[in-house]
């Protein structure tokens, strides 16, 4: 009738009214930027170890490094990032509201992603050139509270900077320096240019340059090493390692020792 009508007319008005004039339902939109975002800083304030691992020379130590560079990152998931980042927020939501906790959670996950690296036999020194790996290894390690909690994933990883320690980046080079000392070729060139400085820091003065070179003989004579007993003794070597040469699987460098020379693998049994 047109008494029930109106009567259910005038109700849905007056619904629409309390809800601005809209039906009582609850319908909401959100813009969530899935682009790339860039730029993102980050540093290391107090030094992290990196394990550095050099086969040849023998090394096996920790170092301690600072790391500093940019990041970009994106929303992968936008209900995942809207129902657990942004939920309850009643005004706009941005980067730098969440940058603080990332950063911190960033920091925590470089540690182990710098593991990954050097078990792949990376030097801390070449991680500028490795800055997809370290991507990717830092995705595997963030993965449980950002892309699957979140919706957040990093695209690119840069490092603008990488220092490691004064004293520990003087003793790794005095240790390769060490190292390639056992090479006795190595050393006999490295006997005879000590022994050639030595001769002109002695004719460089007149009164003293006998004395100088008497020194120098009665140094060698004491030590009893000469660059002839060295370069001897390498073509020695290299005629004993001639019967035991491979080619390293990894790079396809000739060797004959037990690990390559060029990446450290070691030899296949």
């Amino acid at each position: 009738s047109l008494g029930e009508g109106g009567k259910r007319m005038f109700e849905e008005f007056g619904r629409r009214f309390t809800f601005g004039g809209q039906p009582a339902a609850d319908q909401r939109i959100y813009y969530v930027n899935t682009k790339e975002l860039v730029g993102v800083k980050y540093g290391t304030p107090a030094p992290i170890p990196f394990r550095v691992v050099d086969a040849r020379a023998g090394i096996d130590i920790d170092v301690s490094m600072k790391c500093f560079g940019e990041y970009s990152l994106h929303v992968c998931d936008p209900v995942l990032f809207y129902t657990n980042v942004c939920g309850n927020v009643s005004d706009s939501y941005k980067l730098s509201d969440l940058n603080d906790q990332l950063r911190a959670e960033l920091l925590t996950a470089l540690q182990p992603a710098f593991g990954k690296l050097s078990e792949q036999g990376i030097r801390y020194s070449q991680i500028p050139a490795h800055t997809t790996e370290l991507a990717a290894a830092l995705n595997e390690e963030l993965s449980s509270k950002w892309r699957e909690k979140r919706g957040i994933e990093i695209v690119s990883f840069g490092v603008s900077s990488i220092k490691a320690d004064e004293a520990d980046e003087e003793m790794l080079k005095q240790m390769q320096r060490n190292a390639a000392y056992t090479d006795t070729n190595l050393a006999a060139a490295s006997l005879v240019g000590a022994q050639a400085q030595a001769m002109q820091d002695a004719a460089k003065n007149a009164n003293g340059a006998a004395m100088g070179f008497m020194g120098m003989n009665a140094a060698q004579s004491a030590g009893g090493i000469n660059a002839n007993a060295l370069y001897q003794a390498g073509q020695a070597q290299k005629a004993a390692n001639s019967g035991d040469k491979w080619f390293c699987p990894e790079c396809g460098n000739e060797n004959h020792s037990n690990f390559c020379s060029n990446c450290g693998t070691k030899k296949p049994e």
